[in-house]
This record gives C-alpha cells, sequence and structure tokens, in this order.
C-alpha cells in the first residue's frame, strides 16, 4: 500500500490538474481546487464566482431561521 511506504519511495503521478479543475482565488492568489470558506460570500457565491458552501443552509437550518423570524414578529415589543 502506497501509504504505508515512506514519502520517498511512494509513487508519485507527477501530472499537475488540468486548468478548467482549478480557479484562482482571490485571498489566497494560488489556484485550489475546492472552496476554503474564508471569504464572505455575496449570495450563494464566493468572491472567486463558485458557489459557496459556507452561504448554504439545510432544510433544517433554513426551518430553524423561519421559526425564529416568525416568533420574533408575533412576540410584543418590551415595555421601557
Amino acid at each position: 500500500m502506497a501509504l504505508l511506504r515512506p514519502k520517498n519511495q511512494r509513487n508519485r503521478s507527477g501530472r499537475p490538474l488540468p486548468q478548467y479543475l482549478t480557479l484562482a482565488c482571490p485571498r489566497y492568489g494560488h489556484r485550489i481546487t475546492w472552496c476554503r470558506q474564508i471569504c464572505t460570500p455575496i449570495g450563494l457565491r464566493g468572491e472567486c464566482g463558485r458557489l459557496a458552501p459556507h452561504a448554504m443552509t439545510s432544510k433544517t437550518q433554513a426551518a430553524i431561521a423561519a421559526y425564529n423570524a416568525s416568533r420574533a414578529a408575533t412576540l410584543p415589543e418590551p415595555a421601557r
């Protein structure tokens, strides 16, 4: 197995990733294949243009947010 051998004895393919699989990240400045989740997404997209997984919400998260919003709208405002 390749992982059990020392690093200097492992077989390396030596082939870089194709250009169409990577995008330049404006934060890191080099080409990466996935989002590192360090930018502030605008909508569902990060600064680089790819989908930002840290901006997406699941069904459960959306349901909790909707419940909290409806609860906040129905609560009376506290007296001063």
